[in-house]
């Protein structure tokens, strides 16, 4: 700013300086703005074509600017402008989050940008973004993981894929995050030279790998210790082991979460660790899982949902899978502490050994609770060559105490299939369950390990709803005198269609408490259940069946003549026997058999000529024989030396009883 005073005379006024142009000049007198027509400007004299006035204030502004050249970032300040903001460079600020493609990166799918995407990572910005595009990074073999420093994020744009070859692709320090981005490792499966056998290698803990997609690769999130791991959103086709904790390593406090994976091959979260040093505390949670080693049409032994060696509470809930290919759905081996399986739903597993949806083998397991999950075969399924039978089986549990609660298990295929096969484990729960269409509910037996006596207590099978069993529910087998099953309780079930409840080998002594069930439409209680070494202290009462002459409890000894106590225990309202001849099976519903009802303190003739019966109680000469009761004994009084069967079939009144 020049400022002038006129005189009335001269024209010219030096300037100072020479403006950059005319244009930057404005010019006033007595504060009045003047036109450039009024005046000339040359080099730094501006010259009026008019003098001004005297005495009037001349007031010449140059308005300048400068160019800045060659001023780096660094040089520049930036202030957030917040309460408590200090002070950064321009160049501080950006490096806090950098594209790949600031270091060259193309993502054209075939230039190599494994230099750029490394120079990125090792710039010291905190979050690396690709944008969409696809990049390729070159390599053969082990030893080719680009390290990520802790607390560094990767993330994508839309679209963002990488390429890989050799292994790892990425090796992740503590405080690491994956997100969105896309890994297509589908190349490494048709070349074996670009096999990628880890996407991402984990050695340190507070992992997050979330909304990523994974195609191909042999191991996909490898573990060697990753505390408070969490995979959570991805999605999973055509890869190996999904995550997979190495052998010999501990990972704890580990969550996946909500992802999805599609026909893979091996396990979708396999755990191994040592018993000395388990993992702990993992939570497997709202994933959907499809066809896992399934397209071969082959068993195989590691494509499962969850696989476990020494691994210490777990808790899989409500997941989807369905169609799983390897040696069970579920197997756990060595572990302790509780294992949690709810509200998932299990389709069509597929299992060697016949172990198809459950198996473990471990005498470590305190605890393990299935409750409100569906098990189902649909109409399609059928078995592999070879495999087995056996949709759950738990061996050598002997602290286990499973619990198996509110269910449903639905076959409605057309395979024979054993629900629960059950191996020297004791304190088994099965209670408020439904199940449908199985060959055989509970198959229970005894091994040759430990010595004798080495007994199976307490199996508690109540409150069950059981339809279409085909050969029993419960089935005792397997054991001697020396070792034997004990304290089994099937109670307040209602069965429909079974053919039969309950059977034990010969040599085995087995107290059963079996009371107030409900049988239907041809169920059979049991078929010779006091024969057999039986020992003398079943509770048998309050069943409640049918009047059909093929349902029946207990097959007592053949009478002629006399009187004979059958029964002993608290008196009967009302009970259900049934009788007939020597001649034909048992089991048959022929016209030598049938079931009556006899009220206490009411006496039956039963004359078994016609099969008639009267209450007189007085032994006519009709009669082949009368049933009733003195004091609390039931009495069985023979008219003719014929010889005939008697069975106990229930009562409605659920009192203590004693077989005789």
């Amino acid at each position: 700013v020049q400022d002038q005073t006129g005189d009335g005379v001269t024209t010219a006024f030096g300037m100072g300086a020479s403006p950059a142009t005319e244009n930057a000049t404005n010019v006033f007198i007595d504060g009045v703005y003047q036109s450039k027509a009024g005046y000339s400007i040359s080099g730094s004299t501006l010259t009026f074509s008019e003098a001004p006035p005297l005495y009037s204030a001349i007031e010449i502004v140059s308005n300048e600017t400068s160019i800045v050249g060659g001023t780096g970032a660094q040089l520049v300040t930036y202030n957030e402008g917040g309460i408590g903001a200090v002070n950064r460079t321009v160049q501080g600020r950006l490096q806090d989050f950098v594209t790949v493609k600031d270091f060259g990166a193309v993502g054209d799918g075939v230039t190599d940008d494994r230099p750029a995407i490394a120079a990125a990572i090792a710039s010291g910005a905190k979050e690396i973004y690709f944008p969409s595009g696809t990049y390729y990074k070159a390599g053969t073999g082990a030893g080719q993981g680009i390290t990520i420093p802790t607390g560094v994020k990767l993330t994508g744009e839309k679209g963002a894929t990488i390429k890989p070859e050799g292994y790892p692709v990425f090796r992740l320090s503590e405080n690491c995050e994956v997100e969105s981005l896309k890994f297509d490792s589908s190349e490494g499966e048709i070349d074996a030279a670009k096999k990628v056998r880890i996407v991402l290698e984990i050695y340190a803990d507070d992992i997050t790998v979330t909304n990523c997609s994974f195609e191909g690769g042999n191991q996909v999130i490898y573990i060697y210790t990753a505390n408070r791991l969490t995979v959570d959103g991805c999605y999973f086709t055509g890869c190996g082991y999904q995550v997979l904790q190495k052998t010999g390593f501990t990972s704890n406090n580990g969550r996946v979460l909500d992802c999805v994976s599609v026909d893979c091959t091996t396990d979708f979260v396999e755990l191994n660790s040592t018993a000395t040093n388990p993992c702990t505390n993992w939570l497997i949670s709202g994933n959907t899982v499809k066809n896992i080693g399934t397209s071969s049409g082959t068993l195989k032994t590691e494509s499962r949902f969850v696989g476990a060696t020494a691994t210490k509470n777990i808790v899989i809930t409500n997941n989807l899978v369905e169609g799983v290919a390897g040696d069970s759905m579920l197997h756990f081996e060595s572990a302790s502490g509780d294992i949690i399986v709810s509200n998932n739903t299990f389709v069509d597993p597929h299992g060697s050994n016949g172990k198809l949806w459950f198996f473990t083998n471990s005498s470590n397991i305190q605890s393990f609770h299935f409750e409100s999950n569906i098990v189902r075969f649909t109409t399609g399924y059928s078995l592999y060559p070879t495999e087995g039978e056996k949709v759950t089986y738990m061996q050598g549990n002997d602290d286990s105490r499973p619990i198996i609660t509110n269910n449903s298990f639905i076959n409605e295929s057309s395979e024979t299939l054993r629900l629960f096969t059950v191996s020297d484990t004791e304190d088994v729960v099965i209670m408020s369950n439904r199940i449908v269409g199985f060959d055989t509910v509970l198959s229970s037996s005894i091994g040759a390990s430990g010595s004798a006596p080495y007994n199976r207590r307490l199996v508690n099978f109540q409150q069950n709803i059981v339809e279409d069993i085909t050969t029993a529910v419960c089935i005792i087998g397997n054991g001697g005198t020396s070792q034997r099953h004990y304290g089994y309780y099937i109670d307040n079930n209602a069965f429909d269609n079974c053919n039969q409840v309950f059977t034990v080998a010969a040599d085995n002594a087995v107290p059963l408490s079996l009371t107030n069930n409900r049988c239907r439409n041809g169920t059979n209680i049991n078929e010779g259940l006091v024969i057999g070494n039986l020992v003398a202290t079943q509770a048998v009462f309050g069943n409640a069946v049918e009047s059909d002459a093929t349902t029946t409890l207990s097959t007592a000894a053949s009478y002629t003549t006399g009187t004979k106590t059958i029964f002993t225990g608290q008196p009967y309202r009302s009970y259900y026997i049934k009788v007939k001849t020597s001649d034909g099976s048992l089991s048959s519903n022929n016209s030598s058999a049938q079931v009556v009802r006899i009220d206490y303190n009411s006496p039956i003739d039963i004359d078994l000529t016609s099969i008639s019966t009267s209450n007189s109680g007085t032994g006519g000469s009709s009669a082949n024989f009368t049933l009733s009761m003195s004091g609390n004994n039931l009495q069985f009084t023979a008219v003719a030396a014929r010889t005939v069967q008697v069975s106990i079939v229930g009562s409605v009144l659920p009192q203590n009883t004693t077989l005789t």
